[in-house]
């Protein structure tokens, strides 16, 4: 058994170790701006393109919303339809005291981080830029009925991981965003989503 606070989580025995959630430190990641983590452009890596996918650095991982999202991708909900009211409450708060816009468990100021996921089935870790696979995570499944758009990580059931944006190197715009709930809670189950982005096009000669 454990007990858990804001600062620390205690088990039975007396052992203590830091708590591995904080509102606190959720909600300081959360108003960072992007610039201020990622990758930096001068010497990083363009992610999109393709290398391994073990770094699992920046502020919003530690503690933060990724991790949390990244933790969550792993459990399993007795009740499918719960995968975003289960967050409701929390994202609720979050958007309450950072006004930040939510879309099916993504953040409208880190949009571009929140949507740059990929299913992560079974561990992988690299040495000397060989990749070996570890220990099965889980499985990909799609619910039976819509809970949410393609592009949210709640549209699958399966173990998932965000990758690390090199934010100088980004082609991508946002051009539009929009979710509809399916009763009040614009937090909760949504109806349908739709994204519109506009990309550069580069033709091959």
């Amino acid at each position: 058994m454990y007990f858990e606070c804001e600062s620390m989580l205690r088990s039975e025995d007396g052992f203590q170790f830091q708590s591995p959630f904080s509102l606190d430190r959720l909600l300081r990641t959360q108003m960072i701006r992007h610039e201020q983590h990622g990758i930096p452009k001068e010497g990083g890596v363009n992610w999109a393109v393709g290398c391994h996918t073990d770094f699992m650095g920046g502020i919003r991982w530690e503690g933060g919303w990724i991790g949390l999202i990244q933790n969550y991708s792993m459990r399993k909900l007795t009740i499918a339809a719960d995968k975003l009211p289960a967050l409701s409450g929390l994202a609720r708060i979050i958007s309450q005291r950072t006004q930040d816009r939510y879309f099916a468990g993504l953040w409208g100021s880190h949009f571009y981080e929140d949507l740059f996921w990929r299913v992560y089935l079974q561990e992988e870790s690299f040495s000397g830029g060989i990749p070996f696979k570890g220990n099965i995570l889980g499985e990909a499944t799609k619910p039976a009925e819509y809970r949410a758009p393609s592009w949210s990580w709640a549209s699958l059931d399966a173990p998932i991981r965000f990758i690390p944006l090199t934010y100088g190197n980004l082609l991508a715009k946002v051009i539009n965003c929009e979710t509809t709930p399916s009763g009040s809670d614009m937090y909760g189950r949504i109806n349908a989503g739709r994204l519109v982005i506009e990309v550069r096009l580069f033709i091959m000669t």
